[in-house]
């Protein structure tokens, strides 16, 4: 009896069928592999890119920059790009069998021309659709308002033309929007208003009239429209329960009154420059997080909203406007200390432009920030330096002069003023030490703090100042030494006169070229030959009421000196030769230990006996004869 074995046969089939359901299941969808093949034969068969599309291979698997469904095996994801020169053409009519696609990218192809197919608009499983970077021409296709499931959507950077199509607005899932740096023209959609949360970018492109007011109702996390020519009101873009981080409205023609706006809480960039917006800065921008911000080449007025956040941007984020004074608080708040009713400030008015009609203030002619402070002359301000004055730090030029009422130290603000070229705070009342932070103001040319009831030192820090061509310190109460730190000036005018100075000239002095040296009535000791030279080119030198002693008769002085005093010290040797040649308009060497002949010539007669006088044994004219 033959035996029939049924069961392994059984287990065989099983076996196969499996094996070839493993099979057909790893194989890419026919329609998709003839879509994609057909997509490589157009835009470049020979191309690197596309090395690994072949047809005996499996698409899902081994293929580049493509990806299937885990379940269904249909393609998917797309991405052909990457500044691939070998691509060039036409998107191919054939993408548009791809049904199962999810993401698709057609970027950074130089070579890619042509419109965007209408085959496209079948795609409808697309949630991310970008086509960047490329050469695309034509209009935007009304039909893409099919694609129901896309959340983003990139056409930036080709060179799409023609209106931006409403039907866009009925991609109710849409969350990123970029259609910037294209040739789009006309006008924003009013339909764009039912957008809830879309970040929207179409800035550099050609759109021209007002805003829609419908967008009013739009949710905008992202916004920019720069670089159009669109006009208008756009205040309504904005809203303080509005959650757009970003707001750029930049190189428009927009028009409207800025002083009411209120701005979203998170609002991180804000640039509204180059347009024609109007009014003043709403107060709570200084409350705002913003890491970038610009408002320049407008018609704005009035003051800027105090606080670090000035700082953080600096001048030109405010310059170019109307009257635009961000200053103006800090002025208000040094009258209302030195004397809100001297009639000094009577011009300092809260509603008026400080650059243009406030007394004695002046402002860049850029970024109208204040840059020249003078408050002087008059008996009826009083009281010390306010510290916000170090506020002001676009200040190049800052005077406290003639104010018999101002008391008190330099304030510490003052090291602010990085920007101070010429710093005057001289006959006043001022008093306390000369601080050594002055040295940090390292673009001051001029620094004047004569005529006061300042003590102590001479700060060496002063001798940081290289750019200082004349310092004035005379008629204080300073003691102490002359720095040898300044023996670093090259050309300085020093006026130290009538002080408390005392010790020895530094030898680097030596080094030091003056131009204007006045150390007269002090209590200086020792040699000074070392302030003069031949080569110098000093037109002033006055030590006249020290103790000073050196030998005068090997000196050579500057060949252009026009005054020179050196009376009432304890001078010896004789009088040089070279004084008869020199320039001199004043000259005094009494009431010193000098010896030996005046040289003779016309100058004598110029000053007379009184400039010879009480010395040692000097003789000759004018004096009596030599024996």
């Amino acid at each position: 009896m033959a035996t029939t074995f049924t069961q392994p046969k059984s287990l065989f089939s099983l076996f196969m069928f499996i094996s070839l359901s493993i099979s057909v299941d790893a194989l890419c969808n026919p329609i998709d592999e003839n879509a994609l093949l057909e997509i490589k034969a157009r835009l470049g068969p020979n191309a690197g890119f596309f090395a690994s599309w072949q047809p005996n291979t499996d698409c899902c698997q081994t293929w580049s920059n493509i990806g299937c469904n885990n379940r269904t095996h249909r393609v998917n994801y797309l991405t052909v790009g990457g500044q691939d020169t070998g691509l060039s053409g036409q998107i191919p009519p054939a993408v548009g069998h791809l049904t199962g696609l999810e993401v698709l990218y057609f970027n950074d192809l130089p070579g890619l021309t042509g419109p965007i197919p209408s085959t496209i608009s079948k795609l409808t499983n697309l949630q991310d659709l970008e086509f960047s970077r490329t050469n695309l021409t034509g209009r935007i296709p009304t039909s893409l308002g099919r694609l129901k499931k896309l959340e983003i959507l990139d056409l930036s950077e080709n060179r799409l033309s023609g209106p931006i199509p409403a039907s866009l607005s009925l991609l109710t899932s849409l969350q990123g929007l970029n259609l910037a740096k294209n040739q789009l023209s006309g006008s924003i959609p009013e339909s764009f208003s039912s957008f809830k949360s879309l970040a929207f970018q179409a800035q550099e492109n050609q759109l021209s009239g007002p805003i829609p007011r419908s967008l009013g109702q739009a949710g905008f996390s992202w916004l920019n429209i720069s670089s159009n020519h669109l006009t208008g009101d756009a205040s309504f873009l904005f809203g303080k329960d509005k959650k757009a981080l970003l707001i750029e409205l930049e190189n428009n023609a927009f028009s409207f009154d800025l002083s009411k706006v209120e701005f979203p809480s998170g609002l991180k960039t804000l640039d509204l420059s180059h347009n024609m917006i109007y009014g003043s800065l709403p107060r709570q921008l200084a409350s705002l997080p913003l890491l970038q911000f610009d408002v320049s080449y407008n018609q704005l007025c009035g003051p800027i909203p105090g606080g670090k956040w000035v700082t953080q941007f600096g001048a030109d984020a405010f310059g170019h406007n109307k009257c635009l004074c961000g200053d103006k608080k800090v002025l208000l708040q040094i009258k209302n200390q030195l004397g809100p009713t001297a009639y000094y400030f009577s011009t300092w008015h809260p509603d008026t432009d400080c650059c243009r009609t406030w007394f004695n203030v002046g402002c860049h002619n850029r970024t109208h920030q204040v840059n020249y402070l003078t408050i002087g002359l008059t008996a009826e301000i009083s009281g010390q330096i306010p510290e916000v004055v170090g506020e002001l730090t676009g200040l190049e030029t800052l005077y406290f002069n003639d104010l018999p009422g101002l008391t008190g130290p330099i304030p510490l603000a003052i090291s602010k003023l990085t920007n101070l070229q010429d710093l005057e705070l001289f006959h006043n009342n001022l008093s306390g030490p000369i601080p050594g932070f002055l040295g940090r103001l390292k673009k001051l040319t001029i620094l004047d703090l004569s005529k006061n009831q300042l003590s102590g030192p001479i700060p060496a820090s002063l001798g940081l100042l290289t750019n200082l061509q004349q310092l004035g310190l005379d008629h204080n109460q300073l003691s102490g030494p002359i720095p040898e730190s300044f023996g670093s000036f090259k050309n300085l005018v020093l006026r130290a006169q009538e002080n408390r100075l005392s010790g020895p000239i530094p030898r680097s002095l030596g080094q030091t070229g003056f131009y204007w040296l006045n150390i007269s009535s002090n209590h200086l000791t020792g040699d000074a030959s070392v302030l003069f030279g031949k080569d110098k080119k000093a037109i002033l030198i006055e030590l006249k009421n020290n103790a000073l002693s050196f030998d005068l008769s090997e000196v050579e002085f500057p060949s252009g000196l026009r005054t020179l005093d050196l009376s009432h010290n304890k001078i010896y040797g004789s009088l040089p030769k070279q004084l008869a040649s020199l320039p001199l308009t004043q000259f005094d060497a009494s009431y010193n230990r000098l010896c030996g002949p005046i040289p003779a010539g016309d100058w004598v007669t110029r000053f007379g006996a009184d400039a010879f006088g009480h010395n040692k044994c000097l003789c000759g004219a004018p004096l009596p004869p030599c024996r």
